[in-house]
């Protein structure tokens, strides 16, 4: 069986995500292979460059062709310039991606041609909508890491609800692009990373008539081991009788990503000894009055585990999320987690390693760290449960019996 993968790159979560499912798959013996945007070309990973070097002119002569002419112009001749302003209005990394690209071209690559199936992970500013799902008529499956696919050209609906209301017309231009395109699918299942997802998906009017299943992203129990919490301490010099809590994020000054709320929370709970971790890319170290070390952006997979093995609570205090991986990480170390209710929490977190707060406020996240500490956590336990419920061996059978489903094969 050939699978196809479609991934802006295989960086960053998704694609991460994405690599981790073609390695898996490979070991129950599919041909699967990737095909990117942007990183190295291997044996089993092609680099395709876009048709013309001018984006931005591209971009403008391709909204001219759109039902609404007269509407989409202005926002197409000044798309970079909104984006920017978006980005400065709510202090977030705002991320907006055209359905129209400059991979036309893409349909035609040879290992699309021979495929069995076609699998698509994070594919903003890569995946042409129009032109992709006008020609291929093999069976597709959707990975799908946000909220983009469902919208026009934000990823979140929070960042949609957030921006002025021109840059929401633009939205909804670029999402009849999106809908009419999906008119054309004959096969496509949705996979949503979490139980919440899945419900966002079967109620989207985007992406509402496609099957949808649940398959989580997993684990690499090998790449995240426990190290002694002793050992990791005197390695981070950080003190035995601290109370440290991990955070992380690529970008940890993020807003969707909640790092102001952790510090006002752990600020009004006035711990003695405590510490902050944060792990990420940063813009600048937040004012507090509490003891916080930036580390910057980690991106081996020891290194990591010496940052999870280190806390005594992982906090996630998220606003969106599709099914967070730092989380599963923090696990693989034996390390309880303390989550706002985004999506993919109630999914992963149970009493044993760790809470999952009322809702998405400080008071919630104050309770739920008390309640936290209140309880006794068992490490290997809750390495245990995790690997046992996520692990890529358990992940690669799930997309191996969703691809012979699609296909109409019995095993």
């Amino acid at each position: 069986m050939k699978v196809v993968h479609i991934c802006s790159s295989l960086d960053g979560g998704a694609g991460l995500c994405a690599k981790r499912i073609i390695l898996s798959t490979r070991k129950l013996g599919i041909d699967a292979r990737a095909i990117v945007a942007y990183g190295e070309k291997s044996e089993l990973t092609d680099v395709i460059k876009p048709i013309y070097p001018w984006s931005k002119n591209w971009l403008i002569r391709k909204f001219q062709v759109l039902r609404n002419m007269r509407r989409t112009w202005p926002y197409a001749e000044t798309i970079f310039k909104r984006i920017d302003e978006e980005k400065a209005k709510n202090n977030s990394l705002v991320t907006f991606t055209s359905p129209i690209t400059l991979y036309q071209h893409l349909v035609n690559h040879p290992w699309i041609q021979e495929a069995d199936i076609i699998h698509l992970h994070w594919v903003g500013g890569f995946l042409d909508y129009e032109s992709f799902f006008k020609i291929i008529d093999k069976p597709i499956i959707w990975t799908i890491h946000d909220e983009n696919p469902g919208l026009g050209g934000f990823h979140y609906q929070m960042w949609k609800d957030n921006a002025s209301e021109s840059f929401k017309a633009f939205d909804a231009e670029m999402a009849m692009v999106k809908e009419k395109a999906y008119k054309n699918v004959n096969s496509m299942t949705l996979v949503a990373l979490s139980s919440m997802m899945k419900g966002y998906f079967e109620n989207n009017k985007l992406l509402s008539r496609f099957p949808c299943v649940t398959i989580h992203n997993g684990i690499e129990e090998k790449n995240f081991t426990p190290i002694s919490k002793s050992c990791a301490r005197e390695a981070l010099n950080l003190s035995v009788d601290s109370v440290v809590f991990l955070f992380a994020a690529q970008y940890i000054n993020e807003d969707r990503k909640g790092l102001n709320k952790l510090i006002e929370a752990l600020e009004l709970l006035k711990l003695p000894n405590t510490v902050l971790v944060c792990l990420g890319n940063y813009s600048n170290i937040p004012k507090t009055s509490l003891e916080i070390r930036c580390e910057g952006f980690v991106s081996n997979n020891r290194l990591q585990s010496l940052y999870y093995s280190v806390a005594d609570y992982y906090v996630m205090p998220s606003n969106q999320e599709a099914f967070a991986q730092t989380p599963v990480e923090a696990m693989a170390c034996g390390t309880p987690v303390v989550a706002f209710p985004c999506s993919g929490s109630h999914d992963l977190i149970n009493q044993d390693n760790g809470v999952v707060c009322g809702d998405f406020t400080v008071e919630a996240l104050i309770e739920s760290i008390k309640l936290a500490m209140s309880r006794t956590y068992y490490p290997e336990r809750i390495r245990e449960d995790v690997i046992n419920r996520f692990s890529y061996d358990k992940i690669a059978k799930q997309y191996l019996d969703l691809y012979h489903e699609v296909l109409g094969e019995k095993q």
